[in-house]
């Protein structure tokens, strides 16, 4: 059911809705996990993680369309259901709660001991802990939001936002250090290399928001076309940054 064909304005959407969902402030780290594990491992991990995060992305969207006839199915926690019973509900909540939990925690350490210090650094003084609690009270009315054509203008500002900041990050890499290069590590270890596929993992976690993009899509037949699409644009934008940081400091 996959056919190469351009994509409508729909299609567009949903590229873009998908990229915006992935795109995050990990992408910021594409050239240290390049360096973590060295060019060769990376990019095994990387080509692995596309091709299969990928593959699941579109056969969750074959999944949807075999099923879309079936009126009681417009979840992931439904194709679980029908699939697999209460036991199917259990796994994929039991999961998905986890990432629900464990990824906000994340963001909110990030933020709270490096973004915002760093954005009020000298104009507020405060510890840690409590600029974590206040990125989380910043964040509570994104969170209230219900479906996710509801946050348009909050995932293309976010998205943009991590744009920005890329390009800005890698220009100021050449531009402030130079033609100063660093010799890459050759003490690669089995750590590196896991800790190079869970952050490639976590850069691609996009089956969540699949069943509501089919949904409100009009023309659901191509979607796995429209999935591969948004996919690889958002592997092209990985492997760009890892490569430009990779090749001007090596490690």
């Amino acid at each position: 059911m996959f056919s190469c064909h351009l994509p409508s304005k729909q299609d567009l959407l949903v590229i873009v809705h998908l990229v915006c969902c992935v795109c995050g402030i990990g992408s910021l780290s594409m050239p240290y996990i390049f360096a973590q594990a060295g060019p060769t491992y990376s990019t095994v991990a990387f080509v692995l993680n596309c091709f299969f995060n990928t593959y699941a992305t579109v056969a969750l969207s074959h999944c949807f369309l075999k099923l879309r006839h079936v009126p009681h199915i417009h979840t992931y926690t439904d194709l679980a259901v029908h699939l697999w019973g209460r036991k199917g509900s259990f796994i994929v909540q039991a999961t998905q709660l986890t990432s629900c939990f464990l990824l906000p925690v994340a963001f909110l350490v990030l933020g709270g001991a490096t973004l915002l210090p760093a954005i009020f650094d000298g104009a507020v003084d405060m510890s840690t802990t409590l600029w974590i609690v206040v990125m989380a009270v910043i964040l509570l009315p994104i969170i209230y939001i219900r479906v996710l054509h509801e946050a348009y203008i909050v995932l293309i500002s976010g998205a943009a936002a991590t744009f920005i900041a890329d390009v800005l990050a890698t220009v100021d890499a050449y531009v402030a250090h130079g033609d100063e290069l660093y010799e890459p590590t050759d003490n690669v270890g089995f750590t590196n290399v896991l800790d190079t596929f869970g952050s490639f993992a976590l850069a691609y976690g996009a089956a969540l928001i699949v069943p509501q993009l089919q949904h409100h899509h009009p023309q659901p037949e191509k979607m796995p076309t429209a999935l591969v699409y948004g996919m690889l644009l958002i592997s092209g934008f990985y492997v760009t940054l890892g490569a430009l940081g990779y090749a001007h400091f090596g490690c």
